[in-house]
């Protein structure tokens, strides 16, 4: 079915923006027997995802490694290049062949995500929040000129400098709180649309409002997983969707300007779900190869006796803090440098640790096989 989401209209200046239509959508969305078998799949698979993470023992640990890898990929579909080791490591304030300024960018994605997480379980979605999170993203970073916090005050365009050369025009800056307002209304209204589907559709509707100068994709897909921890349709934030949208980053484009174009929103929901079912199908077999990884560990430590309690201790840390120093041992375990040294050699001798500085003091190391999992599909091209 064809949906009325807006027209073209030629400006004064001679662009031709397209205005987007009110939410909700008219006619209203009609679930197509195709689009019922997606989203019941999308449903369980999460659904599942959740449960197994319920199973973790610190399931707030894991959600915010996974809130972090969620941060770097969004970041990659802007062209960000950037490593989740490198991202680790610049948290652990240890150099990494990274970028910095890539780097930055990423952890302000992921302040960004934290400050949403946060703030969507007490208030509603706002443009206020927006713009929080607009700012949380661009301060201080590559965007820094565009205005950080704050709505457009002029045109801009997407993928060109003018409007002869941009893919897509959005709607004229005097048109965007209209249709911002129009947007948050419908995001906070119980309209009875599955969220899953209402959550596709509110990220497309950002996306051709583009509210912004710049971030408008981080912020859109950051978006997404605020709508579902509303709804509860998620109890932790470990829905990874732009691992999708990064796969797929040609039909993710083409599917949302089939949209403008042609009003085919049901090509894009349809995308939008199988990318629900592929990236929770991932962190499950990520969570799930983690839980085992745990086990294991804990079980090398209590057969063999590694260092008795803080055998235990040093497991736990490693899997919050895989990049770490002796020092760092030292003062979680509570133990003396030699100590620390010594247990961690252990690790280091059965191949669970590596020593990444090749110095002989101030050595770091790293949980590489545990980084590995948490890396998959966030890998650079000249990674693959």
């Amino acid at each position: 079915m064809k949906y009325n989401t807006g027209e073209f209209q030629e400006q004064p200046d001679g662009c031709t923006c397209f205005i987007p239509a009110n939410l909700p959508l008219n006619p209203p969305f009609e679930l197509t027997p195709e689009i019922q078998s997606s989203l019941s799949n999308a449903d369980r698979a999460l659904s599942f995802l959740d449960a197994i993470i319920g199973m973790v023992p610190d399931p707030d640990l894991l959600s915010f490694m996974f809130a972090r890898k969620e941060a770097l990929l969004s970041a990659q579909i802007e062209g960000t290049e950037a490593t989740f080791s490198g991202l680790l490591s610049y948290e652990a304030n240890i150099e990494s062949d990274d970028n910095p300024e890539h780097i930055r960018q990423v952890v302000n994605n992921f302040k960004a995500i934290t400050e949403g997480f946060s703030k969507i379980k007490s208030e509603p979605v706002s443009i206020s929040l927006l713009c929080s999170l607009h700012k949380t993203l661009l301060t201080g970073v590559r965007g820094k000129n565009k205005m950080p916090g704050h709505i457009r005050p002029i045109q801009n365009f997407v993928g060109g400098d003018d409007c002869y050369s941009a893919k897509y025009d959005p709607p004229p800056q005097e048109d965007v709180m209209f249709r911002l307002t129009n947007l948050i209304d419908y995001i906070n209204s119980d309209d009875h649309t599955p969220p899953l589907i209402k959550a596709a559709i509110i990220y497309a509707y950002f996306e051709m409002i583009h509210p912004f100068l710049d971030g408008n994709g981080r912020v859109g897909r950051l978006l997404i997983i605020m709508f579902l921890l509303k709804e509860k349709v998620i109890e932790h934030p470990i829905l990874t969707i732009s691992y999708y949208l990064k796969e797929k980053r040609k039909e993710h484009y083409l599917q949302l300007g089939n949209i403008s174009k042609n009003g085919d929103v049901e090509g894009w929901i349809q995308f939008f779900l199988t990318g629900v079912v592929e990236a929770s199908n991932l962190t499950k077999e990520t969570s799930q190869s983690i839980v085992r990884m745990k086990k294991d560990l804990d079980d090398w430590v209590i057969n063999k006796d590694i260092g008795g309690i803080n055998g235990i201790k040093l497991n736990n840390m490693l899997f919050s803090s895989p990049i770490f120093s002796i020092p760092n041992i030292r003062d979680h375990c509570g133990i003396s440098h030699q100590a620390a040294a010594r247990l961690v050699k252990k690790y280091v001798d059965a191949g669970y640790v590596v020593e990444t500085s090749g110095k002989t003091r101030y050595k770091r190391y790293k949980f590489v096989k545990y980084i590995e999992l948490l890396s998959k599909g966030t890998q650079l091209p000249q990674e693959e």
